[in-house]
């Protein structure tokens, strides 16, 4: 599945076609809604701090789900996540996605944000 996202509303759109494909796949609802998480802070994350949109994959192979981002602008987000303070407004994103999945990159084309769901 492959997706351009531009603002929020494709955001969602495309969140509910993958989930959707996803569980017509078999695929257990708590990878379903991990995939959902993930995909959603990358994207929102392209969307605010990346220029504004960006390229979205998702691979379902045997069970495996991996999820490619890559945005407008040639971002590289940091290596390493912690969590905000539990009263920040933001700054969970990627904790979350370090905590659900295994984040790498590929440089071809870009940076593009490769994750792999546990």
């Amino acid at each position: 599945m492959e997706f351009e996202i531009y603002d929020y509303n494709a955001l969602k759109s495309a969140l509910n076609t993958m989930c959707a494909r996803l569980e017509s796949e078999a695929v257990p609802q708590e990878t379903v809604f991990r995939s959902k998480l993930i995909a959603d802070e990358l994207l929102s994350n392209a969307i605010r701090h990346g220029g504004g949109g960006a390229a979205f994959r998702v691979e379902c192979d045997d069970g495996r789900i991996t999820l490619c981002v890559k945005g407008t602008v040639p971002f590289r987000p940091p290596e390493r996540s912690a969590c905000s303070p539990a009263d920040a407004e933001s700054g969970r994103g990627l904790f979350l996605v370090d905590h659900f999945g295994k984040r790498g990159y590929s440089e071809e084309k870009g940076i593009t944000v490769v994750i792999e769901i546990k």
